[in-house]
């Protein structure tokens, strides 16, 4: 179930439909965490903090993207959603830092 609710909330994404995308991967990280480990439930919240960005919410686009980095420190997807973020409130010192560290790891 929560394999098949995790595909549906991509395909919104790729539909561009971010607002119902964000819906579904904040209700999967609610019911089925248990079912994830730690790295898918960050890939999940970094996906929550794509649909933030999209939408124009990036102050939560950050706590969202900050929130996966603590449930798995090298999710460079994270890294680079934070980091468009802080470019986007125009603190560009903190974007710098999180895009050199995401091609550090993403380099590994």
């Amino acid at each position: 179930m929560s394999v098949e609710r995790l595909r549906l909330a991509d395909e919104a994404m790729r539909m561009e439909e971010y607002s119902k995308a964000h819906s579904m991967y904040e209700d999967i990280v609610n019911l089925y965490r248990h079912e994830f480990n730690r790295h898918q439930i960050s890939i999940i919240i970094a996906s929550m903090a794509k649909c933030s960005n999209h939408l124009q919410y990036y102050e939560r686009a950050i706590q969202e993207a900050t929130l996966a980095l603590n449930e798995d420190a090298t999710c460079v997807i994270a890294l680079k959603q934070r980091a468009t973020s802080f470019f986007k409130l125009k603190n560009y010192e903190r974007a710098q830092i999180d895009i050199q560290d995401s091609i550090a790891l993403a380099r590994k």
